[in-house]
């Protein structure tokens, strides 16, 4: 069985961080119900045809064009401590609209909601972070908390991912430089999963897919966690 699934993200940037989390998200809880059965395909971003004036719309937006896939994941940064007011605000709203809508959809929705930002995921592996700048600076040395746990109490994680490319820039010459936007797809396809489970937003995402492959049958219920 192939399980096909959906991202509607907030920039193309995140996109390519968030698409292979998903999806080696998605092997990882199959793999640990043995369901070896289901072939997980690369996650695709949707990108609208059609910008709409609000977001609950660009949502319903969103499920209509995804409407083929088994089920769409919703991302929105939290920029603040509070999942629940991402939800209520910036998630919710689209959801509602989607189960009103008398057309084709993707009926399957859930969210994924980084604190702050989805950059904090990108800090929460620091050792794959090094290897991938080439460099043996230290954690602290940007600001970055040696305890996982910690990093979603970083009111701006974006920044601190910038002052650790910064001083390695310094040691570099013009050409070698890197840029930021670089290191969202290797570090999407590197950064240990274990690293990211102390996070509660990932523990919540995680859970919300295993309930999400629940509803489709790809596991039984037994199999929750």
């Amino acid at each position: 069985m192939r399980l096909a699934l959906a991202l509607y993200g907030e920039g193309s940037t995140d996109d390519r961080f968030l698409t292979l989390i998903i999806q080696r998200t998605s092997r990882k809880i199959l793999a640990e119900r043995r369901k070896s059965n289901v072939s997980v395909a690369s996650v695709e971003p949707i990108k609208l045809f059609e910008k709409k004036p609000t977001r609950e719309e660009n949502i319903l937006q969103a499920a209509i064009q995804a409407f083929r896939y088994q089920a769409l994941i919703v991302h929105s940064d939290a920029d603040n401590p509070l999942y629940e007011d991402a939800m209520k605000y910036r998630i919710l709203p689209g959801f509602d609209l989607v189960k009103q809508s008398k057309g084709s959809v993707c009926g399957q929705l859930l969210p994924i909601i980084p604190i702050q930002a989805v950059e904090a995921w990108m800090l929460a592996d620091f050792e794959t972070l090094r290897a991938e700048l080439r460099t043996d600076l230290k954690a602290n040395e940007p600001g970055i908390p040696d305890k996982t746990r910690q990093i979603e109490k970083i009111s701006k994680p974006k920044l601190r991912l910038y002052d650790a490319i910064a001083i390695v820039n310094k040691q570099l010459r013009p050409n070698q430089r890197i840029d930021v936007s670089s290191l969202y797809e290797p570090l999407g396809r590197k950064i240990r999963l274990e690293r990211l489970q102390p996070l509660t937003a990932y523990q919540r995402f995680e859970s919300d897919l295993t309930k999400a492959f629940s509803a489709l049958n790809l596991i039984s219920e037994i199999q929750r966690m």
